[in-house]
């Protein structure tokens, strides 16, 4: 425990467990109160922190409180089967439960609570986007933990190509790592996200690469293997209450994501594996009406779900209520009116069971050039434009004008609300089509 000096001089106790458990390590700390503590100045001072011991299956980490300290909650650094619950940290600077090099596996992190994790600039760069739960291999088990009022993110995997500081090595590359558990997780009221994940394509030889161009299949090569996120809840996050960065074969099922003042969810790419990323089972309400309520100026232009700009998505039971009249349910292309990452190919979304409950916005908004496709497996994506037993299904895209010479084809009832959007009934097939490896001819 520090003193009032040492929020002075950034300069408070800390606690440091190293060497290895063949050696006799054992690390038990529990029920103990560590405040004004940590070092953010010098590498490795914080709160309490395991240091490259190895596998550690007998140490845990159990029922602490850190408060109104300097450098971070714990920090598992070159640590493997460490078992952490029951903590909760309150305005603790840096990231607060830190998983450091990217090396560390077989971590359990479960019923830990952080509150107003702070950020700091006299520690690693990242801590100036400060998460309250810091992850950098994915093969570590988060679950029925809380992050709430963090200046960033609550749960971000930062996952890394490589680990580096002192467990730097190119033998082990984390965005291919399977993931372990990742469910039961809370994150609200954060500055920005509640859940980022920001590159995590595992496969089954994590450092190879992920095609090869050379084959008929391209990926036959090195087969994903499929990662899975349920049971969020995320709401009143500042920007997105998941978003999802670089992924593939990667399913988000049972998530409830409420009052985001950007969007409920949102993609950047899905096109690094075979498989499609999947979202299913998943209520995003725009606004509520307790708890207190955000103001209606802070969600004018939120979106429920901004969708990928390359890859193909699943959307199954999607259900959104209470969008304003200031709100869009859909937005296609994610960042596709940025110019500097504007990509030439348009995703494909496979959309069934979806439900809109208290709309009065826009249902539908396309950015950039526009090439897009929803495919409308069951017509509840577009309420039954096609209120027929034989044209249930369709594909919803930007209305170009030869579609709209197609009987096939109507503009939706109101193509203010949809973005001028086409939808076209099953007897039109709407296909997109890419070309790889291209030769000069020459």
């Amino acid at each position: 425990m520090g003193d009032d000096t040492s929020v002075v001089t950034d300069y408070g106790s800390h606690l440091m467990l190293t060497g290895s458990a063949e050696n006799g390590l054992v690390g038990k700390i529990a029920y103990t109160e560590f405040t004004k503590c940590g070092q953010p100045q010098i590498v490795g001072r914080y709160c309490h922190h395991f240091h490259m011991a190895g596998d550690v299956p007998e140490s845990y980490s159990i029922g602490n409180s850190v408060h109104h300290s300097m450098a971070r909650i714990l920090t598992i650094h070159g640590v493997h089967f460490l078992y952490v619950a029951w903590n909760v940290g309150y305005r603790v600077k840096g990231h607060n439960f830190f998983i450091e090099d990217g090396v560390e596996t077989n971590n359990v992190l479960e019923y830990n609570l952080a509150i107003s994790s702070l950020l700091v600039n006299n520690m690693m760069q990242t801590d100036m986007s400060v998460a309250s739960f810091w992850v950098t291999n994915p093969s570590n088990h988060l679950r029925y933990n809380h992050a709430a009022g963090s200046d960033f993110y609550g749960f971000w995997y930062e996952i890394k190509e490589h680990p580096d500081g002192p467990s730097a090595t190119e033998d082990v590359c984390p965005i291919g790592n399977p993931l372990g558990e990742s469910h039961d997780n809370v994150a609200h009221s954060n500055v920005r996200f509640g859940l980022r994940i920001f590159k995590l394509y595992s496969r089954e030889k994590p450092c190879e690469p992920i095609r090869n161009d050379g084959l008929e299949d391209p990926w036959s090569d090195n087969p994903s293997v499929q990662s899975r996120f349920f049971n969020y809840v995320l709401w009143k996050n500042g920007e997105a209450g998941l978003l999802a960065e670089e992924t593939g074969n990667m399913i988000f099922e049972n998530f409830t994501i409420a009052e985001s003042k950007l969007a409920g969810m949102e993609f950047y790419k899905t096109n690094f594996t075979k498989e499609h990323v999947v979202a299913r089972n998943i209520a995003i309400i725009g606004k509520s009406y307790g708890n207190p309520p955000v103001s209606d100026s802070e969600l004018v232009g939120a979106k429920g779900a901004i969708l990928s700009r390359t890859g193909e998505m699943d959307l199954d039971n999607i259900r959104f209520y209470e969008f304003t009249s200031d709100m869009t349910v859909w937005q296609a292309c994610s960042k596709c009116d940025n110019l500097l990452i504007y990509t030439n190919f348009g995703a494909a979304y496979y959309a069934s069971n979806i439900l809109y409950q208290g709309i009065s916005g826009a249902y539908y908004n396309m950015l950039g050039l526009k090439r897009e496709v929803f495919y409308d497996l069951d017509g509840t994506l577009t309420n039954n434009v096609f209120d027929t037993n034989t044209r249930t299904s369709a594909t919803l895209t930007y209305g170009f004008y030869h579609m709209l010479q197609d009987p096939a084809c109507v503009v939706s009832d109101n193509p203010t609300l949809w973005d001028d959007g086409a939808v076209c009934d099953s007897t039109v097939t709407v296909r997109q089509t890419m070309f790889s490896n291209l030769m000069n001819p020459t």
